[in-house]
């Protein structure tokens, strides 16, 4: 059973299998940016509300006072947690956890903390399957980034689909 897994991961698969999870990190980071602009958006629909509300706490009654603030606070908490959890999709993982192999050719923190000479050396003495195995590490280092910016993600969407119906009140009745 492992020559068929030696003999499935040449380097050239192991390979397509890393481009394949760099592509997931592509889609997150895609995702975020579509969401962060459509956020972008709800904001500017919202901004004609902002005098509305200061002239209803100091022009209007205790009811739409109280109403006015709640939705007001309501829809900055969420605001706030949507930006941050956008931020982390954005925010450079570089630390997954793993200990950082330090001669891996494929991680470019590996390669950054060589020095010129050390890199040369060890790109002439490395193996095809050595490379293999660099790649395939560094396909686990970032199937980890993909999931947690992918988790960012999903709890940022969570938080958008709270902010419209909050913005949708705040234009309606405050715009």
């Amino acid at each position: 059973m492992g020559d068929k897994i030696d003999k499935a991961f040449d380097k050239d698969t192991s390979y397509r299998t890393l481009e394949l999870v760099n592509s997931w990190i592509t889609a997150a980071d895609s995702k975020s940016s579509i969401l962060l602009a459509f956020i972008a958006l709800l904001v500017g629909l919202t901004s004609n509300s902002y005098s509305k509300i200061v002239d209803v706490i100091l022009n209007g009654n205790n009811v739409s006072i109280t109403f006015c603030i709640v939705i007001a606070v309501l829809y900055l908490i969420v605001l706030v947690l949507v930006i941050y959890h956008l931020i982390l999709v954005f925010t450079a993982r570089l630390k997954t956890g793993l200990s950082i192999d330090r001669t891996n050719l494929v991680s470019f923190i590996s390669v950054s903390n060589m020095t010129d000479q050390e890199y040369l050396e060890l790109t002439k003495k490395t193996t095809d399957a050595d490379i293999c195995e660099m790649i395939l590490k560094q396909v686990n280092v970032n199937s980890k980034i993909a999931y947690q910016k992918m988790k960012q993600f999903n709890k940022a969407l969570m938080y958008s689909f709270i902010l419209i119906p909050l913005t949708i009140i705040m234009v309606t009745f405050l715009g």
